[in-house]
């Protein structure tokens, strides 16, 4: 602080006159180019207001561009028919499959007009029967449910194993696989087969093997492939990827599947009677009731899919219908490569 006193008081004179120097010469300046000053000082208002103004616009036809962006789909989801010939299996009224799923058609065709309808597995009941009637049964609820004004999808359940072979149920469906997986829209659709049997390395489930779910090696794999995609993906399965082993056994190496997968939304499923949604590490987890269950007769559902291209976010708005009425929705955002004018807006509060 000495040496800065001692320079301050030794050139304390010169800098004072300099200072006054350029205030002289400054007014000076501006006596003589008043006009040139004003002028200046006009563009300088210009270019600030014209650069608010293209700020502004920027910031509306970005927002417009983003909310325009967002595309829709829709399709609808029934779990469980149990359809059968006896009037009841346990708490399951079997009989009343076929009139609570012409209700369903009915919804679907006049009120909802969906891009595509699946069945969550276990199409029929067939517990003690031979094969042919249970192929019967197969024909005959197929029937009302090809009904739908849409395309109709097909999850295999452990009650439509319980009398036939997993090649009887493609045969009699028309299927071409037990799995497979398609793009629509701005979506990839994954159909699991989750019924394998753990106690045999994991053959498929056939006649008489039935209860929980099992997912092997072999089905990870082809799990792995189907998802790996940069679209917003739905998964289905009949087991639930729930969090106890009485639905899938090894649920937690299938949802570990998932979660190296951020492009994976939800997981849609059947076989619990009971209307369930949940959320494990960013993923949401959907089971239907089911349409045929004592206490949850009629139950069916309708998902409305929105994704944006920009923002990379995917939602699913879903209505269950039933005993149980409930709308519920997930919101995920697959992806962060977004360009960077999106995440300055969402930093700023600017998403539309």
């Amino acid at each position: 602080m000495e040496k800065i006193s001692a320079l301050w008081k030794k050139y304390r004179k010169k800098i004072s006159s300099a200072i006054r120097k350029a205030s002289a010469d400054f007014f000076q300046f501006g006596k003589r180019h008043r006009y040139k000053i004003a002028i200046g000082a006009a563009a300088i208002c210009v270019l600030a207001a014209t650069g608010v103004v293209t700020a502004k616009w920027y910031i509306k036809d970005r927002q417009a561009l983003v909310r325009n962006a967002e595309t829709t789909f829709h399709f609808g989801a029934i779990g469980d028919f149990e359809y059968g010939t006896r009037n009841k299996v346990g708490n399951k009224l079997t009989r009343q499959a076929k009139t609570e799923l012409e209700k369903v058609v009915r919804f679907y065709n006049t009120q909802y007009d969906p891009i595509f309808a699946i069945e969550l597995g276990d199409m029929v009941e067939s517990s003690g029967q031979k094969r042919e009637k249970t192929l019967q049964q197969f024909r005959d609820i197929d029937a009302i449910f090809r009904g739908i004004d849409a395309r109709t999808e097909y999850v295999l359940g452990n009650h439509d194993l319980r009398a036939l072979s997993k090649e009887d149920v493609r045969m009699v469906l028309g299927l071409e696989d037990n799995h497979r997986y398609f793009d629509e829209g701005d979506w990839r659709f994954v159909i699991m087969d989750t019924n394998f049997d753990p106690k045999r390395d994991g053959a498929d489930m056939g006649p008489n093997h039935y209860v929980s779910g099992y997912v092997p090696p072999r089905e990870l794999d082809w799990l792995e492939m189907a998802i790996t995609t940069d679209r917003p993906t739905v998964v289905f399965s009949h087991h639930p990827i729930a969090s106890h082993e009485k639905n899938t056994r090894n649920y937690k190496e299938v949802r570990a599947v998932f979660e190296r997968h951020p492009n994976v939304a939800l997981s849609v499923s059947g076989h619990e009677p009971a209307f369930r949604f949940s959320e494990s590490n960013g993923i949401h987890y959907l089971v239907v009731d089911n349409l045929a269950n004592k206490d949850s007769l009629g139950s069916f559902a309708t998902l409305n899919l929105f994704y944006n291209p920009f923002t990379k976010e995917a939602r699913a708005a879903v209505e269950h219908y039933g005993p149980t009425r409930r709308t519920v929705e997930a919101k995920k955002i697959i992806s962060a490569d977004r360009e960077w004018w999106v995440d300055m807006f969402d930093q700023f509060g600017l998403l539309p």
